[in-house]
């Protein structure tokens, strides 16, 4: 089973790598290398514009793709701190689960493309939106992902809980989970921060209960969540409160 997470905006700048684990070098250093150069040969105002950033951000942005070759690397389980990330409590987890994780999950990235929970990365920001290239980069990245991703087990089945703007770009058949709440008016939507807290938890309940199969992903019931049988479907498993 492969499961598929988005990056977070939020990320700790003084990484600690306490787990006893071995680091890995990113499967697309050289592209996510080439996106940086291209992205340090801009001027702070340009930057501004095409990342849509400003002031502190701006400056911190600026800074660290000035300085990118020279910086710091940190795992990326341990880099990103969104929401989805804090959920994950990797610091309970014992060298099986360090294991199931480093090989089931993967996280999505503009700049490095597919990562693994201890690859290497530094730290950065950038959207599959911004146009860096002349463009938004879903073309830059779009068939590198997918060949990456795609199993040569095809009943290895793969799991979704990343956003809508890296799920839009892949080719494949997965698996999408979705949270939603029920209104007043008996109707569900789905809450952003709430998803995210229930994505990640999601990910450290799949991790600790060594999940395989599909069927067992559907028992999942923290938070007052449960399977939501008519609003899910063979592509979509839905849980709902």
């Amino acid at each position: 089973m492969k499961i598929l997470i988005a990056p977070s905006k939020t990320r700790d700048y003084n990484v600690i790598d306490s787990l006893n684990f071995n680091t890995s070098i990113p499967v697309f250093i050289e592209e996510a290398n080439y996106l940086s150069n291209t992205i340090k040969k801009f001027n702070k105002d340009d930057l501004s514009k095409i990342m849509k950033i400003k002031n502190s951000i701006l400056d911190r942005t600026f800074s660290e793709y000035s300085s990118f070759n020279n910086s710091k690397s940190y795992p990326a389980i341990l880099s990103y701190k969104g929401s989805v990330f804090k959920e994950i409590q990797i610091e309970k987890y014992n060298s099986h689960k360090l294991n199931y994780l480093n090989n089931n999950l993967r996280i999505l990235s503009a700049l490095y493309g597919v990562l693994k929970p201890f690859d290497l990365i530094k730290n950065y920001r950038l959207d599959m939106n911004m146009k860096v290239l002349g463009n938004t980069l879903y073309a830059y990245w779009k068939n590198k992902i997918n060949r990456e991703l795609i199993t040569k087990d095809l009943k290895e089945p793969i799991i979704s809980l990343s956003s809508n703007e890296f799920n839009k770009m892949l080719n494949f058949e997965f698996i999408s989970i979705e949270f939603k709440e029920k209104t007043l008016t008996d109707t569900y939507k789905t809450s952003g921060t709430y998803s995210k807290i229930a994505r990640g938890k999601m990910v450290n309940y799949i991790v600790t209960n060594n999940i395989s199969h599909i069927e067992a992903i559907k028992k999942y019931n923290l938070d007052g969540y449960k399977y939501n049988k008519t609003l899910s479907n063979e592509l979509k498993i839905v849980f709902s409160r």
